[in-house]
C-alpha cells in the first residue's frame, strides 16, 4: 500500500536481480556444462529425435523470418541435409528404418477448423498421408518395431493418449485422462512395452509418468512440484532422461525407472529441454534457451560423472483449491427464437439526390450463430420515396446460405 505501480516494478525488477544472482553464483561454483550451438537463430527450436543408427537427428525450428520446417540433421558434421516446410509443427519421429518421417502438423478440417493431425512423409519421394483426420492430435512417437504410432489427443477439458497403426486404420485409446489433465511428448521405451510422457494434473503438478500399453496401468516416476517435461528413454530402458526446472533454471536430468535415483546432466545457465539420447548413450541433443532465445544444441554425455540432483525444495505457493462444482444447464432442442431479437438498432439522418433521408438499421444473430439478419430501411423527407435493404444468413448448411433483397 502507498506504492505506485513504477514503484512496485522497480522493486520487483531489484527481487529478481538478486534471485537470478544467486542461481548464476551457484551454477557458476558447480561448474557449467560446455556444450555447442548447433543453430544460432535464437528463435524457436523442438522435439529433436535420433535415427536408430544415430547417423542423423530430426528437429523443427524457425529463423523469425519463415515458416516452421522439419529439418535433418548429419549429426557427423552437424549439417543440415533435407528439411520441408510444415504448419503448426507438433513433433517429429523417425522410422526405425529412417525411409519415413512422421510428424504433427495443422491443416484444413471441415473448411472452417484447423486441426493438428499425425502425418507420414516417405523421405525421398516425399509424399505425405495422414494418419488420422480432424482427431486433434499431436507429438507423434513412432513405436520400435515401426507399426504403431502414439499421440496425445485434445478432447473436451483434457488431454489423452492415443494409438494408431503405422500402416492406417483405427486409432485405440490408450489412456483417457481426467478432467483437467494435460499429456505432453509420449516416447517408446526400446523394449516397445511402454510410453513415458509428461502429465499436469490438478493441484499444479506436473511428472513424468510411465504406462505399460499391454495392461494400461501407469505409475510415476516423479512426483513433486517442479515442473518435469520432455522425457526420452535411455537406449537400454533402464532411465528415463528429461528436463526439469527443479533447481530454478530448467535442465537436464535422468531418473531410474527402478530406484527412482534422479541424477543431473546438465547445469547451464540459460536453460535445457527437450533431451535426445545418441544410441551409444554419449551425445545428447537438446533445446537451449538464451536471452535470444531457442536453439539447438549438442554436448558430451558421461553417465559415469553424473552426480545425484540436489533435493527439490518447493518455493511455489499452495494451489488454489477447485471451484465448488456448478449446476448444469437444462438440456433441450435448440430453439433460436429465444435469441434471435435484435442486439443493436441505429437511427440513420442521410441525404439523397433529392433531399434529406431519416431511417434505421436493425441487426441481430441468434446465439448459436446459425440466423443472422440485417435489415436497413429510411424514406426521403422531400417526397417520401421509401428504400430498404434485408440481409438474412444461416449457416447451418454447406455451403453457408445468404439472401439478400
Amino acid at each position: 500500500l502507498g506504492h505506485t505501480f513504477q514503484e512496485l516494478y522497480e522493486q520487483f525488477k531489484v527481487h529478481l536481480s538478486r534471485k537470478y544472482e544467486v542461481q548464476r553464483q551457484q551454477v557458476e561454483r558447480q561448474g557449467k556444462t560446455p556444450f555447442k550451438e548447433v543453430t544460432d537463430y535464437g528463435e524457436a527450436c523442438g522435439t529433436p529425435r535420433f535415427s536408430h543408427d544415430g547417423k542423423e537427428l530430426v528437429f523443427i525450428d524457425t529463423d523469425g523470418r519463415s515458416q516452421f520446417k522439419v529439418k535433418v540433421l548429419d549429426t557427423a558434421t552437424d549439417k543440415v541435409v533435407d528439411s520441408f516446410v510444415i504448419y503448426g509443427g507438433s513433433g517429429v519421429d523417425f522410422t526405425p528404418d529412417g525411409r519415413y518421417l512422421v510428424y504433427g502438423a495443422s491443416a484444413i478440417y471441415r473448411t472452417v477448423y484447423s486441426y493438428h493431425d499425425p502425418y507420414v512423409r516417405h523421405r525421398a519421394t516425399g509424399q505425405v498421408r495422414r494418419l488420422t483426420d480432424g482427431l486433434r492430435a499431436r507429438d507423434p512417437a513412432v513405436s520400435p518395431e515401426g507399426g504403431r504410432v502414439v499421440f496425445t489427443v485434445n478432447e473436451l477439458g483434457t488431454m489423452s493418449l492415443m494409438m494408431v497403426p503405422f500402416d492406417g486404420g483405427e486409432a485405440r485409446m490408450l489412456l483417457r485422462g481426467l478432467p483437467g489433465d494435460q499429456l505432453y511428448t509420449p516416447r517408446w521405451s526400446p523394449d516397445g512395452e511402454s510410453v513415458v510422457y509428461s502429465r499436469w494434473r490438478q493441484g499444479g503438478r506436473r511428472d513424468i509418468e510411465l504406462l505399460v500399453v499391454k495392461t494400461g496401468k501407469t505409475r510415476r516416476l516423479t512426483d513433486d512440484r517442479a515442473l518435469d517435461m520432455d522425457p526420452t528413454f535411455s537406449p537400454d530402458g533402464r532411465r528415463v532422461y528429461f528436463s526439469s526446472d527443479r533447481s530454478g533454471i530448467y535442465n537436464l536430468y535422468s531418473v531410474d525407472i527402478q530406484s527412482g535415483d534422479v541424477l543431473q546432466v546438465s547445469n547451464v545457465l540459460g536453460g535445457a529441454f527437450t533431451p535426445a539420447i545418441s544410441p551409444a548413450e554419449d551425445r545428447a541433443y537438446f533445446v537451449s534457451f538464451s536471452a535470444r532465445g531457442f536453439d539447438l544444441a549438442s554436448m558430451g554425455l558421461s553417465r559415469q560423472r553424473l552426480k545425484p540432483a540436489m533435493p527439490y525444495v518447493n518455493d511455489r505457493p499452495a494451489p488454489r483449491p477447485s471451484p465448488p462444482a456448478v449446476e448444469p444447464f437444462p438440456e433441450g432442442p435448440y430453439s433460436a427464437l429465444q435469441t434471435i431479437l435484435p442486439d443493436a438498432w441505429t437511427f440513420l439522418l442521410g441525404a439523397d439526390a433529392y433531399g434529406t433521408t431519416l431511417g434505421f438499421q436493425v441487426a441481430g444473430a441468434d446465439v448459436a450463430g446459425l440466423h443472422s439478419y440485417l435489415l436497413n430501411a429510411n424514406f426521403s423527407t422531400v417526397n417520401g420515396h421509401p428504400n430498404y435493404s434485408l440481409i438474412y444468413g444461416y449457416n447451418g448448411l454447406w455451403p453457408s446460405l445468404r439472401l439478400d433483397t
